[in-house]
């Protein structure tokens, strides 16, 4: 049970594990290193919080650490953890150390920077006497800075008095020995007796004396103003007026931490060790069955999952293919019925279209005979002329033999047919059979070239007549000199 737990919080597989039983201790230690580490930071945490929020009352260090702290520190603890977990989960064994740091150096990052977070509320603990030490003299410090232009009038005052006292006591001293000296005859006057001038001196003496009493009381109230600007900058006036617990806070006291001697920094480094220990040691440690399985599993796993992809593109393309063919037979059904009404209508048509092409017929014999009759003088006079105007009866003639017939294209891939509607020479309407479908279009005869000009399908293309018999027809592209051949259907 506490085997699997730990093999858990190191991130490993079991189900992996138990085809590899011989892996487990490595895991094991892993994830005993995660979840103790994990411990540290709550423990670590929970301080650290009790630093931040808790009340202190004087300098004896008591705390009164709250359920909210330690709550906190679990929240903290578990946060830890699953980043450790996911840290060293995520780190694969490839059997390249080179290629497996340049993977792992964001998260070594990361995890020396957790260790350094984890590590400074438990060196906080350590030197806890220190760290208050130093933030009490610091705060105190402060203090004084503060009121120093308070003291430093009170210093120059009595500084002042004391020189004062000092001169009139040496006035007051000086005129008391010459009043002594007047009384004794030692005097200016020489005689020895009490007299004015004795008196003199006498009342300088006396009025020097209590203007040095006087100064006296003065550097008295001094001192004593001094003393108490003074003593309201200890520590325990400090504490008593609550400043130090005002500014006795977590970044104060990382602040004293870190102005401490270097020792601290040996715990620090002992904590980002530990944190990186369970990434190094699955950095460390060589390539093993645990590794070979799991990968065969995710390869496995990939490639059930392409065959699923491939089976539902299967499927898909399968019912495109359907839909296809249900689309190709609505339109072969649709193209089907117009073909039969077409062909309905051409038959309807067909025995007009054969009287009318035997009247066209008629009149281009009798055209022909009264072109003959007309012209045949005129070829005396003109043959260039007889034979151009020649050309364009039998290029008219062209026109009508080309229309009202199915023409089927000889060589090409589909099944294609044309039928050139009406046999005037402009504006004729073409249609176009491809695979039985019908496109509609526009045809025109040039009888001064003897060309046939198709518009289909929005381009517009010149044939000249290569060949046209009863059943044959070819045409030649005038630009790329591609030849159609036709036969008649």
């Amino acid at each position: 049970m506490i085997e699997d737990f730990f093999i858990w919080c190191s991130g490993a597989k079991k189900q992996i594990l138990d085809e590899c039983p011989i892996e487990k201790g490595k895991f094991v230690g892993i994830g005993m290193a995660v979840f103790f580490v994990s411990i540290l930071s709550m423990i670590s945490s929970s301080f650290f919080i009790t630093y931040a929020f808790a009340r202190k009352d004087s300098s004896d260090l008591s705390f009164n650490i709250q359920w909210e702290y330690i709550a906190c520190g679990v929240l903290w603890g578990v946060i830890i953890f699953t980043l450790d977990r996911n840290i060293v989960a995520t780190i694969r064994k490839t059997g390249n150390f080179k290629d497996e740091i340049k993977k792992a150096y964001p998260r070594i990052f990361l995890a020396f920077f957790i260790g350094i977070v984890v590590s400074t509320p438990l060196e906080m603990k350590f030197f806890e006497k220190e760290i208050t030490q130093k933030v009490e003299e610091e705060i105190r410090k402060e203090q004084i800075r503060q009121n120093k232009e308070q003291v430093i009038p009170i210093e120059n005052q009595i500084l002042s008095v004391k020189s004062q006292i000092k001169e009139n006591t040496s006035l007051r001293d000086s005129a008391y020995q010459n009043a002594l000296a007047e009384k004794n005859g030692n005097g200016l006057t020489g005689i020895k007796k009490y007299g004015p001038k004795a008196k003199e001196w006498e009342s300088k003496s006396f009025k020097y004396g209590d203007l040095v009493d006087s100064l006296n009381s003065d550097l008295i109230r001094l001192n004593a103003s001094l003393m108490n600007a003074q003593s309201g900058i200890s520590i325990d006036s400090l504490y008593a007026a609550g400043v130090i617990q005002k500014y006795d806070g977590a970044e104060a006291r990382v602040k004293a931490l870190y102005s401490l001697s270097g020792f601290h920094f040996v715990i620090t480094l002992l904590f980002v060790a530990l944190e990186i220990l369970p990434l190094m040691v699955k950095l460390m440690i060589p390539r093993g069955p645990y590794d070979e399985i799991l990968d065969r599993k995710e390869y496995e796993i990939y490639i059930e999952q392409k065959r699923i992809i491939s089976d539902k593109n299967s499927e898909i393309n399968k019912l495109l293919e359907e839909i296809s063919q249900m689309t190709k037979l609505k339109s072969d059904t649709r193209i089907a019925i117009q073909k039969t009404k077409l062909d309905a209508e051409i038959k309807a048509n067909e025995v007009l279209l054969n009287d009318i092409a035997q009247k066209q017929a008629n009149l281009a014999k009798i055209a022909v005979k009264k072109w003959y009759d007309t012209e045949l003088g005129k070829l005396k006079q003109d043959t260039q002329y007889q034979y151009a105007k020649t050309k364009n009866i039998i290029n008219s003639v062209y026109a009508q033999k080309i229309s009202d017939v199915f023409w089927k294209q000889k060589g090409a891939v589909d099944k294609i047919e044309y039928y050139f509607r009406n046999g005037s020479l402009t504006d004729n309407e073409l249609l176009y059979f491809e695979n039985d479908q019908v496109n509609k279009g526009k045809w025109n005869y040039n009888k001064i070239k003897d060309e046939v000009e198709i518009d289909l399908h929005g381009n517009r293309l010149n044939y000249s007549i290569s060949e046209l018999t009863q059943d044959k027809l070819t045409l030649t592209d005038k630009i790329n000199n591609d030849i159609l051949q036709f036969e008649k259907v």
